[in-house]
């Protein structure tokens, strides 16, 4: 009998700790459907800013626009994990769908950053190197290539150790998601996925991006070296070039020419910031989600660290309607509905988007970059 009251009450304790902090998951699933509903329509608007204005189908806006399916992506998946979070019985679906969200979770957030990679190089290639080197790796073929790597590599490395027992993804009744259950076939405990994971789609990415945007750096750092001796040598007149391939020359012609690559190298360089900027808004929101998982903040049954991880998606197409030369006009011609207004994105020298006249340069890289994309 007296067992009998002391499983009773086991129980009624158990029930007590899974509605303790209810009112902290409500707030959690209230804030995670509001991020999807801003993440769903403003990456929907870079999609189709990219599709709708011609003069937005470079190689790097291929990529963005690849980015912003991922995160739609996303998107799909948000409100199954508040179903999971809300309810107080488990998971009230099939046990195969909860291992497909699992995996769909990790895949598109995975996804999102080896975007980030894709598009880092892409920006390293561009500024580094010669605009045929460039033309040469950016063909059609190797660009679809890039983007299916980046859906491809965070699906094998979540699927080959689920598929070989290594990790058990299933419903977590401690986060209340559908992840993996730091369990083997066996049921013994392992950490495999997370260190997979925190190799493969963190560490790993943002150190080659990192890496890409320093070796930028350092290039333009000393490039603007060479610049200012070459003012100082030919006097306060001279041709300022691109790059390394540029020479510099006293004409007039010369210099109109070396004007427009100037205009053409400060574009390129607003539009690496702005990519740079989508990278460092990634490392402050997956610092506190690592520091949350790691010292297991938060509350039981409390998804806290997703609170973080999931405003990443939210960041992106904030900074480029804001920073991004190109889509900044092209976001507000959709915001606008002039869906047919690809005429006030203003093509410069170097051709890209920017307030003005039209001009009537020669071919630029990144008019190469638009007929690579659209065959």
């Amino acid at each position: 009998m007296a067992d009998d009251r002391n499983d009773t009450m086991s129980d009624d304790n158990d029930v007590d700790v899974d509605f303790t902090n209810y009112g902290g998951r409500i707030a959690i699933s209230t804030y995670f459907i509001a991020v999807c509903l801003f993440e769903l329509v403003s990456n929907l608007m870079v999609v189709a800013a990219v599709i709708n204005f011609t003069k937005m189908r470079s190689v790097t806006n291929v990529f963005i626009c690849s980015l912003a399916v991922s995160d739609i992506a996303t998107c799909l998946v948000i409100p199954w994990m508040v179903v999971g979070i809300l309810s107080p019985t488990g998971w009230p679906l099939s046990d195969w769908f909860c291992v497909t969200i699992a995996i769909a979770r990790a895949v598109t957030l995975g996804s999102s950053v080896w975007h980030l990679v894709a598009i880092g190089v892409n920006r390293m290639v561009l500024v580094t190197m010669s605009p045929v080197v460039y033309q040469r790796i950016y063909q059609r073929g190797p660009i679809t290539a890039m983007i299916a790597a980046t859906w491809l590599i965070p699906f094998i490395v979540v699927i080959i150790p689920c598929i070989s027992g290594a990790i058990t993804l299933g419903f977590d009744h401690d986060t209340k998601l559908c992840s993996d259950l730091e369990v083997d076939a066996s049921g013994r405990e392992t950490t495999l996925l997370a260190y997979i994971e925190g190799i493969f789609l963190s560490c790993l990415p943002l150190a080659i991006v990192l890496s890409s945007y320093i070796r930028i750096f350092v290039f333009v750092k000393r490039h603007l070296r060479r610049r200012s001796q070459a003012q100082i040598d030919l006097g306060p007149s001279p041709g300022v070039s691109r790059s390394e391939s540029f020479d510099v020359v006293e004409s007039k012609s010369a210099t109109k020419k070396s004007r427009r690559a100037r205009q053409m190298y400060e574009m390129d360089s607003r539009i690496t910031k702005n990519c740079f900027f989508v990278v460092l808004g990634f490392l402050l929101c997956i610092i506190p989600y690592g520091v949350c998982i790691l010292a297991q903040f938060g509350f039981r049954g409390v998804p806290l660290a997703m609170v973080f991880l999931l405003l990443n998606a939210c960041l992106n197409p904030v900074i480029y309607g804001t920073k991004h030369p190109h889509f900044k006009t092209a976001l507000l011609n959709i915001i606008q509905a002039r869906f047919s207004r690809d005429s006030n994105i203003i093509v410069t020298p170097g051709g890209t988007s920017q307030a003005g006249k039209r001009t009537t340069a020669t071919p630029s890289l990144s008019q190469s970059e638009a007929n690579i994309v659209n065959g």
